[in-house]
């Protein structure tokens, strides 16, 4: 991950609670309320059986594991942030 000077936003990844439709440029909060960055793609992981999403948040929100509400039309979705790959191992199995 590249750090820029005055760039306070990473590329970073969180696991939503559930199926749910999230846009691109959805808005990513805290769990105190304060936006925090955007969604910049989603989709669900049937092997997860969850929402990913892909987007920007700031720096002092990047530790895995932090909470995070996504904005889903009118609701708030919980979720964290989560490192890749979400999925260890092999893709076969045996």
């Amino acid at each position: 991950m590249l750090h820029r000077p005055g760039n306070h936003r990473a590329h970073k990844v969180s696991i939503l609670e559930g199926e749910v439709s999230v846009e691109n440029g959805a808005k990513i909060f805290s769990v105190d309320d304060k936006e925090i960055g955007r969604v910049t793609s989603a989709g669900f992981s049937p092997r997860l059986n969850r929402t990913i999403t892909l987007g920007y948040i700031k720096y002092d929100y990047l530790t895995p594991g932090t909470g995070v509400k996504v904005v889903a039309g009118e609701e708030q979705i919980a979720g964290e942030v989560a490192e890749l790959p979400f999925v260890r191992g092999s893709w076969y199995r045996n």
